[in-house]
């Protein structure tokens, strides 16, 4: 659960900033309502430029970690775009090269058409913009945005060069049946770098706004995760490779990304999975060149098992002056091949902190 009052809050997969919360896209799985007051109201909490400066100032931003935009609202509001294009560019200036990750459901060709807000972002050359398209097809009921807005935008982030990842969540067979998803897949699966796909959490607030709409209602609870079935998941990967052989087809956000990217996965999910399968590699719906990208990669911590007494210093204070500034300077860690064991009681925020700068998947007590 989101610290809306934060103006920056470590989410799974990347630093979230949020100058302005609330959405009036109006879909009835939003989740808003769990951590934002007014969640079908945008409202402005701070400046562009008191942003950046905020920005440049706090420790939990450096000059490469994941950055997500506005993701407790839409980037591409029309409330949002001028101040997200300020960030954008101020980044740039400074000659930050963080991923920006927007995540959104709008076009804003048609809200903000006079910005001309993607040949902007398209410019960007030190900041590493990522479009996370949010599109599974859903009924009207269920999601009202325009889907032709959504096929515009990648069409044209596609025309520009934007690396573009359709964000394909919530899925559930009974409101994206096999004949909607082929028919998804035939507008989308040549315009985009590569799919994330996944499941709807359900909560109170959720189930009650779909009975209200008179929707089908998902029956698992909240407990279920992000649940989706592993027949239907499979059947939806299987459809994209037969319309396009070449695109990747991802369960997490940051793999997704990655692959947009051509980069190797920023969180450290492939050691981690690796290290969990009886193959001794991951498993998990991926593309043989992202996983290739993932496997060969220099590994951001190595074991000091075998190194030299000062190669092995250098590698644990890569991780020690993390804990000097979580107050544990006396916690014991050990770093592994690709990933961490760390015996310390640190909050989820810190975690989340260490992995997205360091690249790599944490196993700690907590």
């Amino acid at each position: 659960m989101a610290d809306t009052n934060q103006l920056m809050w470590f989410f799974s997969s990347y630093l979230g900033v949020n100058p302005s919360q609330g959405c009036t896209n109006g879909c009835a799985y939003c989740i808003l309502d769990r951590d934002v007051p007014n969640p079908h109201q945008v409202t402005r909490k701070e400046s562009a430029k008191f942003t950046l400066e905020a920005m440049m100032a706090d420790e939990r931003v450096s000059k490469t970690n994941p950055l997500a935009f506005y993701n407790l609202s839409d980037p591409f509001l029309k409330r949002n775009v001028t101040d997200l294009l300020y960030l954008l560019e101020g980044l740039e200036q400074k000659e930050n090269k963080n991923i920006a990750v927007l995540i959104t459901k709008l076009n804003p060709d048609r809200t903000a058409p006079e910005q001309h807000a993607l040949e902007r972002i398209a410019k960007l050359k030190n900041i590493k913009p990522v479009l996370m398209v949010s599109y599974a097809n859903l009924p009207k009921e269920v999601e009202p945005v325009s889907a032709s807005a959504r096929i515009e935008l990648m069409t044209k982030a596609k025309e520009l060069g934007i690396p573009t990842v359709q964000y394909a969540r919530p899925l559930w067979e009974v409101w994206t049946p096999m004949d909607k998803v082929q028919e998804m897949i035939e507008k989308t699966a040549n315009l985009v770098h590569s799919v994330v796909i996944g499941g709807i959490v359900m909560t109170p607030g959720i189930k009650e706004k779909l009975e209200k709409r008179g929707v089908a209602v998902p029956p698992w609870n909240n407990e279920a995760g992000r649940y989706l079935d592993w027949r239907y998941a499979k059947n939806i990967v299987d459809a994209y490779k037969g319309k396009n052989p070449d695109i990747g087809v991802f369960v997490n956000s940051s793999c997704g990304i990655s692959h947009a990217l051509h980069i190797p996965n920023y969180m450290g999910y492939y050691w981690h999975f690796s290290s969990k399968s009886p193959t001794g590699y991951c498993q998990r719906f991926c593309h043989p060149d992202q996983r290739e990208r993932c496997g060969s990669a220099e590994q951001p911590v190595r074991s000091t098992e075998k190194l030299s007494p000062a190669e092995a210093e250098k590698e644990m204070e890569k991780v020690q002056q993390w804990m000097n500034k979580f107050d544990a300077k006396r916690a014991y860690f050990k770093p592994r091949d690709g990933y961490l064991e760390m015996f310390a009681k640190v909050h989820e925020q810190e975690i989340r902190m260490l992995s997205q700068h360091l690249g790599v998947f944490i196993y700690t007590p907590a």
